[in-house]
């Protein structure tokens, strides 16, 4: 069983570095592989690819990868707080906090964009509290 799961761990860690590395050649301008090497460790290459590789798409690559483990940690500790592997935050009603923190922000007129993502925040927590005193 050991052997299976390092196997396993091995091909979703090559999976991972894959698709960083799809992730980083393909967009509105196609990016052979070796320029991508290139711009990321300051060879010999166009000074757009660098400026695309290194401004653009290698930050939306590191976000995506950090917003993917971080909806799978939170995931982990909601089913591992409510000790129930169906919770989720549509299930306990937090996406629906995090919507209505989001319209009351906008009909009162703050709708930026750090505002909106503040009141889905703090939506999401008014509910998650919410459902913690009705466990108990």
């Amino acid at each position: 069983m050991q052997s299976r799961n390092t196997l396993l761990f091995i091909a979703l860690i090559v999976a991972v570095v894959s698709l960083f590395s799809v992730d980083m050649m393909v967009g509105a301008v196609n990016i052979p592989l070796s320029d991508v090497w290139k711009a990321l460790i300051g060879g010999d290459c166009p000074e757009s690819t660098v400026k695309i590789v290194r401004n653009i798409r290698l930050v939306k690559a590191f976000v995506a990868l950090l917003a993917g483990a971080a909806l799978s940690v939170s995931g982990l500790q909601m089913q591992t707080l409510f000790r129930n592997p169906l919770a989720g935050p549509y299930v306990l009603g937090i996406s629906s906090g995090a919507s209505l923190g989001v319209a009351l922000v906008v009909l009162a007129g703050f709708g930026s964009s750090f505002g909106v993502a503040g009141a889905a925040w703090v939506g999401s927590a008014v509910v998650l509290m919410f459902i913690g005193i009705a466990a108990r």
